[in-house]
């Protein structure tokens, strides 16, 4: 039978136990009990597609709150339920947003009523599990050519970037994926139980997406909150909703909770917010600061990095690098572009970011950060 953990005594990672990326585990991966009938899905470290996931259980059925990045991390999280789930089906499956290392594997939820906010449903058919596929792709003809020093490929860059397109997605199996759909979506404000359990979803988005959600437990005093906090990690800030962000943390603050599990990265108290709403404090506030003194996105990026004294605790952060991905986002808010990122422009943002990643060689995780 699967070991049912517990955070306070239980998180000290395994002799040896590695994250997908074959780092140091940072925290044990597995099912955690929070409290009787709340469980918490942990993947160490939290990084590209390293998410944590939750289930609720209680008179004979239960919700789980996201899938994983693909099915065979899907399949092993449901087996770890199964001994808790095989006498209490799931008879719901909440995603908390729509991209991929929440949804990818829904569709092994067959029995299930798939549930996420209405923006995040017109959101998930733009990212399909084909997408993800191509980064690799477009990483080997990249470095290919890089390393060739072929004339089209003068910069000395590209095989770095190369190799961060490559290893993004090398911990995952994306091949053979459908991508299923929420059969069910609701806007603002969801209460439900499952058994004796009430539960909320709250919709806080646009912040890191459209349709972000989070599902509050009261009785318990429990957040999930999905991909709102990315703890001791640099966030993946792509969406226009960018400076809506940290209002979405100061409602967490408000919150009557103890216990917060976050999309990605390690279980924390409500004190842990702090420090996440302390990271956007500095980067929005000094980001337009340097771009009104007429420097570039990624170079803001590069010099909160490298030069910044008060930045200097977030390069111990998980993907220091995606930085870069938040400069951008917030100076085109800055400039009044609120539209999403054309496909082509996503792709330059993740050039700068790459380019970065290797001079930050003690950040984490290292196959993203040493070059091999």
């Amino acid at each position: 039978m699967t070991k049912l953990l517990n955070w306070k005594r239980d998180r000290t990672p395994l002799h040896g136990e590695k994250s997908l990326f074959g780092d140091p585990a940072k925290f044990q991966r597995g099912l955690y009990e929070i409290t009787e009938g709340v469980y918490a899905w942990m993947q160490p470290n939290g990084s590209w597609g390293e998410s944590n996931a939750a289930m609720i259980s209680s008179g004979g059925e239960s919700l789980v709150f996201d899938s994983l990045f693909d099915l065979k991390l899907t399949a092993n999280m449901l087996r770890h339920m199964e001994p808790i789930t095989k006498n209490a089906p799931i008879r719901m499956l909440v995603n908390s947003h729509s991209n991929g290392d929440h949804t990818y594997g829904n569709e092994l939820f067959k029995d299930a009523t798939i549930l996420a906010s209405e923006k995040a449903a017109e959101e998930m058919p733009s990212e399909p599990a084909s997408a993800a596929t191509l980064l690799p792709v477009m990483g080997k003809a990249i470095s290919c050519c890089g390393l060739g020093g072929m004339p089209m490929w003068p910069l000395r860059n590209m095989h770095r970037v190369g190799k961060y397109f490559q290893n993004m997605m090398l911990p995952y199996h994306h091949k053979g994926i459908t991508l299923t759909l929420p059969t069910e979506t609701f806007t603002g404000h969801y209460k439900g139980q499952i058994g004796s359990i009430p539960f909320e979803l709250i919709e806080v988005g646009p912040a890191h997406t459209d349709g972000d959600i989070m599902l509050y437990l009261p009785d318990q005093k429990v957040l999930f909150a999905g991909d709102i906090l990315f703890v001791e990690g640099l966030p993946a800030a792509w969406n226009p909703g960018l400076p809506h962000w940290p209002k979405v943390l100061e409602q967490i603050q408000a919150m009557d909770i103890e216990t917060i599990i976050p999309g990605h990265g390690p279980i924390i108290t409500k004190d842990g917010v702090d420090d996440v709403k302390s990271f956007f404090d500095v980067l929005l506030s000094k980001t337009e600061d340097l771009y009104k003194n007429g420097m570039k996105p990624t170079a803001i990026a590069r010099h909160l990095l490298l030069e910044d004294r008060d930045f200097k605790p977030y390069l111990l952060w998980d993907c220091p690098e995606r930085t870069v991905m938040a400069t951008n986002t917030y100076t085109r808010v800055l400039d009044g572009n609120t539209k999403h990122y054309s496909g082509g422009d996503k792709v330059k943002v993740l050039y700068g970011t790459a380019s970065l990643a290797y001079d930050l060689p003690q950040a984490e995780p290292k196959l993203l950060h040493v070059l091999r």
